[in-house]
């Protein structure tokens, strides 16, 4: 192919390495591994935007996304997660006693 792409996104184990393409779809890339190994990484991890990720010391999540996280492993019958096992409407506090939302399992 003849191509090169560069892995920004720092936690991955070649990062700041530019490698050879060997093919491309629409979410990932296959390139040569430096033991001459095709790899398959993800493409956003070549976009030089991801080099900006880093590590929070305090975790920020989206509520809703919580939220939707919980109602999925509800859906997909996943109750041994401790938020899962609350009662119907118990308040469950997201830091500072600000409550993101309550107990759904019945």
């Amino acid at each position: 192919m003849g191509l090169e792409i560069t892995v920004f996104y720092p936690f991955h184990p070649l990062r700041g390495r530019t490698l050879a393409v060997l093919s491309k779809a629409r979410n990932a890339v296959t390139v040569l591994d430096p033991n001459e190994r095709g790899l398959k990484i993800a493409v956003w991890m070549t976009n030089p935007h991801a080099s900006g990720y880093v590590v929070e010391e305090n975790a920020k999540i989206d509520v809703a996304a919580l939220l939707s996280l919980s109602r999925l492993l509800i859906d997909t019958g996943v109750s041994s997660h401790a938020t899962l096992l609350l009662p119907e409407g118990t308040p469950v506090a997201g830091g500072d006693d600000e409550t993101i939302g309550v107990g759904i399992c019945r």
